[in-house]
């Protein structure tokens, strides 16, 4: 990141309503949020992080019932862009204004998925954010020890939830989720942090795993066509050589002995009609060696 990123700054956030907007300024710098309980504190650090693309909303029923979506206006480095949400319907595209919040009638917004399911069609929010920020977008494995892992993106919110801690979640031993998945990604993300995440290794490992993976997927075709042609009792391609020659030598052996018969048969209508037996057996046996050499090539063929 260059010196002259300003990082995040939000300047405003606004609720809008059926009836009235609600409509929060902010300034660079501490901005103190003050109140008595139940007045919509948490509310406001809910609103922004579900902006920042938190899967859900917490919120109250006055929010429910007087407000239809949420927008915020906020500077990424050296731009300024306006965020809007549903606040009701979670799934839908995050909509961002390459403006400000006065300017974005006439400006066509670009339509980001809030989560990885599926991309929205301008691609995820959480790159847009880290682009926005000239932060690069890198992959990881989910199981750092193991060469063909799953890879998961190391999304915006890993990094943004180390700057949005809820006061319950501060004193507990599991915020960093030591010792399952969601520890091993926090010490990537403190490595991408710190510049300490080799996106060049990240792409080297990307490749591998995809290469792993379709080796693995070779490997168990591969014992799954064994495994069938051992039950079949399938046989080598030399054997089916072998069978076709041999059917092919017996066919030509019963083409000359039908030919002899041809021309030794008489007009004794009982010496002919034993023959014609003898003809029509030998013709039988002809279709079922050619039958033979037929299943011979197509099992040569397939195999």
């Amino acid at each position: 990141m260059n010196s002259n990123n300003k990082g995040i700054l939000i300047d405003r956030l606004v609720l809008v309503g059926r009836r009235k907007n609600y409509v929060i300024p902010l300034k660079s710098g501490l901005n103190i949020i003050y109140g008595d309980s139940a007045t919509g504190k948490s509310s406001v650090l809910e609103c922004i992080n579900y902006l920042f693309g938190s899967s859900k909303l917490v919120f109250d029923e006055e929010i429910e019932s007087a407000v239809t979506y949420i927008i915020m206006q906020i500077a990424l480095g050296e731009s300024t862009y306006v965020i809007k949400r549903d606040i009701f319907d979670t799934a839908a595209d995050v909509e961002v204004y390459a403006s400000t919040i006065e300017s974005i009638d006439g400006i066509f917004p670009k339509k980001y998925s809030a989560n990885y399911n599926k991309a929205g069609p301008d691609g995820f929010l959480s790159d847009f954010y880290l682009s926005a920020l000239g932060m690069p977008v890198v992959t990881m494995r989910q199981a750092p020890t193991k060469d063909d892992s799953v890879l998961v993106r190391l999304s915006f919110r890993d990094v943004f939830k180390f700057c949005y801690l809820k006061q319950d979640d501060v004193g507990t031993k599991g915020l960093l989720g030591e010792g399952t998945f969601s520890g091993v990604k926090s010490k990537e993300t403190f490595k991408y942090l710190f510049n300490l995440l080799d996106t060049a290794i990240s792409d080297i490992q990307t490749d591998l795993s995809a290469a792993l993976g379709q080796q693995r997927r070779a490997k168990d075709t591969y014992s799954a066509v064994s495994d069938f042609l051992r039950t079949v009792e399938f046989k080598t391609e030399y054997d089916l050589d072998d069978a076709k020659q041999e059917a092919e030598e017996r066919m030509q052996l019963t083409a000359k002995e039908l030919e002899r018969l041809n021309n030794s048969i008489t007009s004794n209508n009982e010496g002919y009609a034993a023959l014609k037996d003898v003809l029509t057996t030998i013709s039988t046996r002809i279709r079922d060696f050619e039958k033979i050499t037929q299943d011979s090539d197509r099992l040569i063929e397939q195999y």
